[in-house]
């Protein structure tokens, strides 16, 4: 969550995507750091 928070707040994805990410690291889709690096 905290990469995300920090992606968000220096521009590099918006708000959509965020939530996005933020609620696919809930369920447990994106495991890795690469995982999430993969979805953006």
């Amino acid at each position: 969550y905290l990469i995300v928070k920090n992606l968000f707040d220096h521009g590099y994805i918006d708000a959509k995507q965020s939530v996005n990410l933020n609620h696919k690291l809930t369920l447990g889709q994106i495991k890795t750091t690469d995982d999430l690096l993969h979805e953006i």
